[in-house]
Order: structure tokens, then C-alpha cells, then sequence
């Protein structure tokens, strides 16, 4: 008999599921099955955040078990070289041992830096992110505020605020995605630079993306920007900037840059 996924949802809870929102809207079936498939959708989003954390956490078992392996290794390498250096004289012994000390450390410099350089702009958004980024000084009808933040289970999310064509204040709340952030090879792009800062146009290099997904809640217009794709880089003010196009009708716009106000 084949093992169950636990991490994926089984018929038998799709069809309990639909039957409970039948009963719920006896009246009316089309808003059952709309509220299904948003069910369904979360349900989804929910098991695979865990199936990425549980594959997360089998993977830092097998890298730390790989790390203990490697200590033992050199432990035991180094523990023979001293007793094999006890029958030679000493300056021989000292000589042995420092060599195998520069050898692994080298080892791990080189690593380390290949690392480092194939993401250097990378963002790292934690599971609990809260994050703000604001330009309160923009014209037209770009949003003003962003908000990326996530839920309980951990699913990411971005509310974008626009302002009221009437009074100029922020629409609260505004439209919400579902978001995947994905880290990508370096990508060049050119952006309007956030208020103040100079200079006011620049070229800037990202590793960060992120995908607007499903639209979670709109509570202000029909707009619907679901696939578009936004980015983050650390900029030289020690924040994150968050970038926005500023004319989606270009095939190769230029971003308005936000800074973080929360971290």
C-alpha cells in the first residue's frame, strides 16, 4: 500500500470540505464552490510552506551530520600526525601540523567566497517578515505604501496602498497578493531613485524577486497585477529598497525605488 502524502490534501477532505460549504449555502452554489477553491488554494499554500520546512530541516540534519563527519575526519587526521610525529624530532611534528591546519583552512575560504559572490544583492526575508516601504512624494498613480508581511503559517504577503484621487490620503487597506520570493542571478536595472536621495536616477544590481501571486483581498478597485514581478536589493543607506515600475507599459521600465521604514 502506498505511503500517504502527508503534506498534500486527500480526496476524501476535498469532498468533506465542498459538502460543508454545500450545507453552509444550501442556496447558493456558486459562492459554495468559490469559497472551496479559496479553501483549497490556502489549504495548498499552507502544506507546501510546511513541506519546504520539513525538507529544510532534513536537509540541515544531513549538512550538520556531513559537518560532524568532516571534524572527525580532521580530528582524527591531526591525532595521527602527532603520533606519528612523536618518533620524529619536534620542529618536524610542528611543521606537519601547521601545514594540515593552512590546508583546511583554505579549503573553507574558498567556499565561503564562492558563496558570497554568485548572490551578492541578495535579500533574506524571514518567515515572520514585517516589512514597510515608503515614498510619500510620488506623482501620478503610483502606490505610495508597500507592506510585505506573512501570516501565522507563514504564507508571504504584499499589500500595496494607493492614495484617494479625492482627498490624497491612503486607501486603507488596499489590494493584498499572495507573493514567492525567489532569489535570481545578478540582474541589472535602471531606477528612479527614492525622494531625496541622490543621485535621482542610478543603475542598481538585484538578486531578489518577487512574484505577485493570487489576489487575496481587494477592497479598492479592479486592478489586478497578479504575475508582475517586483524587486529588493540592499541599498548603500544600510536598508532594503523595494522596486516598483514606474511604466508597466515599457518593455524595459525603469523601477521607482521605496525605502524600508520597518525591519
Amino acid at each position: 500500500m502506498a505511503k500517504r502524502d502527508q503534506y498534500s490534501i486527500t480526496q476524501a477532505e476535498k469532498d468533506r470540505k465542498l459538502r460543508e460549504y454545500r450545507m453552509m449555502y444550501p442556496d447558493d452554489s456558486v459562492t459554495a464552490v468559490n469559497k472551496f477553491h479559496d479553501w483549497e488554494y490556502n489549504r495548498e499554500i499552507k502544506l507546501q510552506n510546511m513541506r519546504n520546512r520539513a525538507k529544510r530541516q532534513q536537509l540541515r540534519g544531513t549538512l550538520i551530520g556531513v559537518i560532524v563527519a568532516a571534524i572527525v575526519i580532521v580530528v582524527v587526521v591531526v591525532a595521527a600526525l602527532w603520533l606519528i610525529g612523536n618518533d620524529k624530532p619536534k620542529d618536524n611534528n610542528s611543521s606537519a601540523i601547521s601545514t594540515t591546519s593552512s590546508d583546511v583552512a583554505s579549503s573553507s575560504s574558498v567556499t565561503s567566497s564562492s558563496t558570497a559572490t554568485e548572490y551578492p544583492y541578495v535579500v533574506d526575508v524571514p518567515s515572520n517578515v514585517a516589512w514597510t516601504f515608503k515614498d510619500k512624494h510620488l506623482s501620478g498613480d503610483l502606490p505610495e505604501v508597500f507592506n510585505l508581511h506573512a501570516d501565522n503559517s507563514g504564507v508571504i504577503m504584499l499589500t500595496i496602498l494607493l492614495k484617494n484621487e479625492t482627498d490624497g490620503q491612503l486607501r486603507t487597506p488596499d489590494t493584498t497578493y499572495s507573493v514567492k520570493v525567489k532569489k535570481i542571478p545578478t540582474k541589472t536595472l535602471q531606477v528612479n531613485s527614492a525622494s531625496n536621495k541622490k543621485p535621482s536616477s542610478r543603475v542598481v544590481k538585484v538578486n531578489t524577486e518577487i512574484i505577485l501571486g493570487k489576489v487575496l483581498d481587494d477592497f479598492n478597485g479592479p486592478s489586478d497585477e497578479s504575475g508582475n514581478v517586483l524587486y529588493m536589493f540592499p541599498n548603500k543607506w544600510g536598508s532594503i529598497s523595494f522596486l516598483y515600475p514606474s511604466d508597466e507599459a515599457s518593455d524595459n521600465p525603469a523601477y521607482q525605488e521605496y525605502l524600508q521604514t520597518t525591519k
